[in-house]
């Protein structure tokens, strides 16, 4: 299982004990004791230079963005 639904998982659980602990429910927390995955870092993305100019010439050009998510242009 990948490690940030783990750890989105075990962040939800424990977030209810210490609800059900401040309510009486429960006396200890059982997701204190689980091992906790490390997320792994992710590598930033890049851009080269003419990659990068090319990006800011089609933004500048705005005939060329779409008006909608359908991806239909502009007209005229």
């Amino acid at each position: 299982m990948n490690a940030a639904i783990v750890t989105r998982r075990l962040s939800t659980l424990s977030s209810f004990y210490r609800w059900a602990a401040r309510h009486e429910i429960v006396t200890g927390d059982a997701v204190a004791l689980a091992e906790k995955p490390k997320r792994p870092q992710r590598m930033p993305v890049w851009l080269e230079k003419e990659e990068q100019a090319r990006l800011e010439a089609t933004i500048k050009d705005r005939r060329n963005l779409p008006i909608n998510i359908f991806g239909h242009t502009r007209s005229g």
